[in-house]
């Protein structure tokens, strides 16, 4: 029974414990950078260096235009600070070639409002190349906005009453199997299955924004995640099939003796 118990603890630790914070992924230094020119560039609207960096493959006759349309959504005041919220990386190798893409994410601060910049790099052919940029003016810090609040609508409010009943159900059925160790046939089986939940019911819980994947599953039925301080709440729900399967279908050996006698 110990070794059951362990298996799944730790595929619970390791499923929830995920996360994408920006500190965990690293870069090469010149990439790292090559980002820091590029953000120092855009904060000081240096139209010259950003167009003379441009990936030759995404630049066009009205390049220009388009990157001055860009910095047109950064305030107009005096920037304060500024602090990485995001990174990623993406590669790419095919019969045309092969390039990774790096992203970094910043939230800018200024004197009443505070921008999001989002910048791209290509690496192809030994070199680094600005391959985007995408700039969006905000009112409030990301971390505010994002911060967990049950300053919701009510929708929101019923989905999280259901996700802890589900997780309580959930966890109440593992221990149940737990105690009913020795009096069940098949306990491991039982304690995979009500470990986890099937189709999930997703909530983007500063949107409100609802998603659904059937093909998911989660531990104990329930989760939630977040790629940081400035990013939302992703909340999940599932359908706890194995606990109520247990309930309903989970076999005594005593009665399966029973039956077994009787034919």
């Amino acid at each position: 029974m110990l070794r059951y118990i362990v298996s799944v603890l730790l595929l619970s630790i390791i499923v929830g414990s995920c996360s994408l914070d920006p500190d965990i992924l690293s870069f090469p230094d010149d990439v790292e950078n090559k980002f820091e020119k590029v953000l120092t560039a855009i904060l000081e609207k240096d139209t010259g260096f950003i167009l003379s960096d441009f990936d030759p493959e995404q630049s066009s006759e009205n390049l220009g235009d388009k990157l001055d349309n860009a910095l047109s959504f950064l305030p107009e005041e005096q920037w304060q600070e500024f602090e990485l919220i995001g990174k990623h990386i993406n590669s790419f190798v095919g019969s045309g070639g092969s390039h990774t893409t790096y992203t970094q994410v910043f939230q800018v601060e200024y004197e009443t409002r505070f921008a999001k910049i989002d910048i791209y790099l290509r690496a192809r052919d030994g070199n680094l190349f600005i391959y985007g940029l995408h700039i969006t003016q905000l009112q409030e810090d990301l971390s505010e906005v994002n911060a967990f609040s049950l300053s919701k609508p009510v929708h929101q409010l019923i989905y999280l009453v259901a996700m802890v009943g589900v997780f309580v159900f959930s966890l109440a059925t593992f221990v149940s199997v737990i105690i009913r160790w020795k009096r069940l046939r098949s306990p491991g089986k039982w304690l995979v299955a009500v470990l986890i939940g099937v189709g999930d019911l997703s909530l983007n819980w500063t949107t409100g924004v609802y998603g659904f994947n059937f093909l998911s599953f989660g531990i104990f039925s329930a989760g939630f995640t977040s790629a940081g301080a400035y990013a939302p709440w992703l909340m999940s729900l599932y359908f706890p099939l194995g606990a109520l399967l247990f309930w309903f279908r989970a076999t005594p050996k005593s009665a399966v003796g029973s039956e077994s006698s009787t034919d």
